[in-house]
């Protein structure tokens, strides 16, 4: 008999043995069913693991190539950029690799930018993939600026689309900062080719800058310099054409610098050198003439000592007066 206080009241609960036993039955009947469940549940999953459905995968790297620029660029910001002058053809090979135990038929290849551009590439026979091999697909289209801005880098998503074995369709999707390394793609102006052709000329030059010693050639170099500085500002605006013309500026003021320098240059160290042999010639000329007085005093010393022997000599032999 249990006692139970509830409230300012008390209950009696009579429980029998019989009552503990069956309830003690039940709760092993349910934790055997359990069990068995759970034992299915995982059988089914370890059997269903080793169906291996048909897919294809795309590689971890794209490989671009006919690229006018591949790195960073400030107008874009820090991200890696792959660009492509307006008009030129844009070459691109995607690895496809099927997946084990499989093989899978690719029909077409999409390659969809953030602005809805689709670049589609249809694929007819459809090209089969065995089971751990891995195909190249080669695509190429146009860089179009009335296409894709300049003003902006782009991102894009790539599409494989492909049968599988039981005649359905699927598709692989990889976006542009899921491979490695990951390039934003952008169309470039021709200004904007011409204005990365002067400005490494620019940086080259700049270099050279501390081996420029005449007066004129390193005005001509700090003007060049200001160029660059102005062009950076206006290439940073979006301002293209403007940035090429400073860039321009700078480069044919370096040159003129340099040219300035290889002529007056030498001039000046040459003169700086026939000035330099001319004291020394001068100063050799002056050593031989103190040489040469030197020489003289002493021959007139020595000359003196002589007669002065000789008067003693002459001395010694003169006879005396008896």
């Amino acid at each position: 008999m249990k006692k139970i206080r509830l409230v300012g009241q008390v209950f009696y609960i009579k429980r029998d043995k019989t009552q503990f036993r069956s309830e003690e039955s039940n709760v092993k009947k349910i934790g055997k069913i359990s069990i068995v469940v759970l034992t299915v549940l995982f059988a089914g999953l370890a059997f269903m693991s080793t169906i291996k459905p048909a897919r294809a995968t795309i590689g971890g790297s794209l490989y671009w190539s006919g690229y006018t620029f591949l790195g960073t660029d400030s107008f874009y910001g820090t991200a890696s950029i792959v660009a492509y002058v307006n008009g030129s053809t844009v070459k691109l090979l995607i690895p496809v690799t099927s997946s084990p135990h499989s093989y899978v038929n690719v029909t077409s290849i999409n390659i969809i930018f953030e602005t809805g551009l689709n670049k589609t590439f249809n694929y007819s026979p459809v090209v089969k993939i065995i089971s751990g091999e891995t195909k190249y697909f080669e695509v190429s289209f146009t860089a179009n600026q009335n296409e894709l801005s300049n003003l902006v880098a782009h991102t894009y998503t790539v599409y494989v689309n492909f049968i599988k074995p039981d005649a359905t369709t699927d598709k692989f999707t990889k976006d542009w900062d899921d491979f490695n390394p990951d390039y934003k793609f952008v169309v470039y102006s021709g200004d904007q080719k011409d204005i990365k052709e002067l400005a490494a000329k620019c940086s080259v030059y700049s270099n050279l800058y501390s081996y420029v010693y005449t007066t004129q050639a390193r005005v001509l170099a700090f003007q060049a310099n200001a160029e660059v500085s102005q062009a950076s500002i206006l290439l940073n605006r979006g301002d293209f054409a403007g940035a090429k013309t400073h860039y321009g500026a700078a480069v044919t003021l370096y040159e003129q610098a340099l040219d300035y320098e290889g002529e007056k240059g030498t001039q000046q160290q040459d003169a700086e050198m026939n000035a330099m042999l001319t004291e020394a010639d001068a100063a050799m000329i002056s050593a031989q003439a103190l040489a040469n007085q030197a020489y003289g005093y002493i021959l007139f010393g020595l000359g003196w000592i002589l007669i002065g022997i000789g008067v003693i000599i002459y001395g010694s032999k003169k006879p005396k007066a008896s």
